[in-house]
């Protein structure tokens, strides 16, 4: 059995919570009646170990998911930008130093910091572009590259969305969960 060095249990650590429950569940019936506790504690604290571990459990899975989630939009955005790059730089040799066709492209300047803010440059090159591609320009992108641009684009923002609309969100109310059981 597990050691408690103190009743200071408002501020256990996950794993000390789980013993004390563990150890709940295997006295409570043969201290019940020495301690007065009514048959409606003694019936919640029995399954309150299931609960708990329910909770736990839960909660690892969606922190795992909210990660993993995490970790897709992070590599797809580096797939982006990278992309994004090659496709500046290769414009940037096409038109020189044309600063009205670097302007209308958005290519202009050091790439952004902010996630918001690149995948803008992204969207202002492929809108630079379609305008470009209107006029006639010859000098614009291969709609190869256009496109498989559009796809990383569309890529991040799909996982971005998981992320932050579904597994972010899922994560932290299964924290909340287990706090509030807590």
């Amino acid at each position: 059995m597990f050691i408690f060095f103190n009743n200071s249990f408002s501020s256990d650590p996950l794993n000390l919570r789980t013993e004390r429950w563990k150890a709940i569940v295997e006295y409570i019936e043969a201290l019940a009646a020495e301690l007065s506790i009514p048959a409606e504690m003694v019936a919640y604290a029995l399954g309150a170990l299931d609960l708990w571990m329910a909770a736990l459990g839960k909660t690892t899975i969606e922190i795992g998911q909210s990660e993993e989630a995490h970790q897709t939009m992070t590599e797809k955005d580096a797939l982006t930008f990278d992309y994004y790059i090659r496709c500046k730089d290769l414009l940037k040799d096409q038109y020189g130093f044309d600063d009205k066709v670097l302007t209308i492209y958005g290519i202009k300047g050091a790439f952004p910091k902010s996630r918001k803010d690149k995948l803008r440059s992204v969207q202002n090159l492929l809108d630079g572009n379609t305008e470009l591609t209107t006029t006639g320009d010859p000098k614009v992108l291969p709609a190869a590259f256009i496109n498989k641009l559009q796809g990383y684009l569309i890529e991040s923002n799909a996982a971005f969305s998981t992320y932050v609309l579904k597994e972010k969100p899922e994560a932290l109310n299964a924290v909340d969960q287990q706090t509030a059981l807590y």
